[in-house]
């Protein structure tokens, strides 16, 4: 997207004000997050849901906070309109451009 946008040379060119350098939370951050939204959840669901989610904020404000962590990612990942359901394969694709790229066996890694 920087290449694509901003270093374009097409009508955008040379017209950035300002960038902004945004990183996840960190664990305490990610229990203050949950805390100031008034999510009555144990510290142990916030590190299991801090550990699939990465301390992304977007992704937390996509919790529901009347189920469990387990029912949150299941709805997240693996339910018919899942948020979340082909990220594996977009972000895949995005990083190995040609199955010369890729890892031969990413697949059978996993059943090891």
């Amino acid at each position: 997207m920087f290449r694509n946008v901003i270093e374009n040379r097409g009508g955008l060119h040379k017209r950035t004000t300002h960038e902004m350098h945004l990183r996840p939370f960190n664990l305490y951050q990610s229990e203050m997050y949950f805390k100031a939204k008034h999510y009555r959840w144990d510290r142990m669901t916030i590190l299991q849901l801090y550990l699939a989610l990465g301390g992304v904020p977007y992704y937390f404000s996509l919790l529901d906070p009347a189920k469990s962590a387990a029912e949150n990612i299941d709805m997240m990942f693996f339910s018919t309109n899942a948020e979340f359901r082909n990220e594996f394969r977009r972000l895949y694709t995005s990083l190995f451009k040609s199955h010369s790229d890729c890892p031969h066996n990413y697949q059978g890694i996993g059943s090891r």
